[in-house]
């Protein structure tokens, strides 16, 4: 995003963002850098050895109850929270494998290829032969993280033709092995979507499609893919929203340091006819607060952890997905006030909430910085 439209995009306020800020997150006055590299943190987690130790524990008591759970969602989220300590992880992973849902199975499969768990390759091989298209996918993208020569023909006819879920999974699988020859083909892809799958696909999962699918090509470096992921970060209608989040995801994920404007205004932008308070936790936003908290996390990845106070508005929403959303949040902002909130949840009443606040906890006392979804 242009200098322009980042003055314009911020508001004069006391919420840690100003056209001064956001140069050099958390300090007032700053320079905004010229290059794409995002500007330091300010601060870090300050705990002892044996808080550190104490919280970790804690945390993967919480994922490795979860991953034992009768209720599938939560083995495989417990799974992706667990990435951020391989060594653990990786006795889930085995069994995650050969679980009886096919959403486990390819959660495993996709934690295996990202942490490169070599010695599971025995257990992923037979999941080429998965009867969901997903999980096949995985296992291609897994046994190719190994080393290993994998035909990755299935993957590129899953993007044309497959299901919905198979071309997400595709896209991402492209995007995340820098399969730079799959760039004419992701194009084409997305030019289907305005096509002849437009009469196919229902408009949500062609919008959600077509974003998951740009954002394989930023990661490929198509810029234009850029421009238009920042281009679905406004909904103009309530079906749009999710597609939107999603867009603010994405750039945190890509770390588009150009887009730092556009998510600090959706951030901080009041409803018309409010007044400013001086305290941002008590304004009334624009935005809904699932995309606020999604563009708050994309600037923590960026670099900007000022909107720790987003994640503190929302963290006792009266909705579980709003609540883990703030978990992951706060996973990226990680002041010593963040920890302690995220040890908070641990004990809230919604398991999936617990989960997020684990997976949160061990991204921070891990210093981890993977990305997956």
């Amino acid at each position: 995003m242009t200098t322009g439209l980042l003055l314009g995009g911020c508001q004069s306020s006391n919420d840690g963002w100003t056209t001064e800020t956001i140069g050099s997150a958390g300090t007032p006055g700053a320079a905004r850098p010229t290059t794409q590299s995002p500007p330091p943190r300010s601060g870090a987690i300050d705990l002892d050895v044996l808080e550190r130790s104490r919280l970790r524990e804690q945390a993967l008591s919480v994922l490795e109850n979860a991953a034992l759970s009768e209720w599938a969602l939560l083995r495989a989220n417990a799974l992706e929270g667990m990435s951020n300590v391989p060594t653990r992880v990786e006795p889930f992973v085995r069994t995650g494998l050969a679980d009886e849902n096919l959403g486990v199975r390819y959660s495993a499969a996709m934690v295996a290829g990202r942490l490169r768990l070599k010695e599971t390759a025995p257990l992923v091989r037979p999941l080429l032969r998965d009867h969901d298209g997903s999980v096949r996918i995985a296992a291609m993208y897994a046994l190719t993280r190994f080393g290993e020569s994998v035909d990755l023909t299935p993957v590129s006819e899953a993007l044309m033709r497959g299901s919905v879920r198979e071309r997400k999974v595709a896209a991402f699988v492209l995007g995340e092995l820098g399969e730079r020859s799959a760039v004419p083909l992701l194009l084409d892809a997305s030019r289907r979507l305005q096509s002849s799958d437009a009469d196919v696909l229902p408009a949500t999962e062609i919008r959600l499609l077509r974003l998951q699918i740009g954002e394989a090509l930023a990661k490929l470096g198509d810029e234009s893919a850029r421009n238009a992921i920042r281009a679905a970060l406004y909904p103009a209608a309530t079906e749009e929203l999710e597609a939107s989040v999603l867009a603010a995801q994405i750039l945190g994920e890509i770390r588009d340091a150009d887009a730092a404007a556009e998510l600090v205004r959706l951030v901080t932008r009041i409803a018309p006819g409010t007044t400013e308070h001086p305290d941002p936790m008590r304004r009334i936003y624009l935005y809904p607060k699932e995309l606020r908290l999604a563009a708050a996390r994309s600037l923590a990845q960026l670099g900007y952890p000022d909107g720790w106070y987003v994640g503190l508005q929302y963290a006792r929403d009266p909705q579980p997905a709003v609540r883990a959303q703030v978990a992951f949040v706060l996973s990226e902002t990680r002041r010593n006030e963040d920890v302690k909130i995220l040890e908070r949840m641990l004990g809230d009443e919604d398991e999936i909430v617990r989960v997020s606040a684990a997976a949160g906890l061990l991204k921070v006392l891990e210093g981890s910085d993977r990305r997956g979804r």
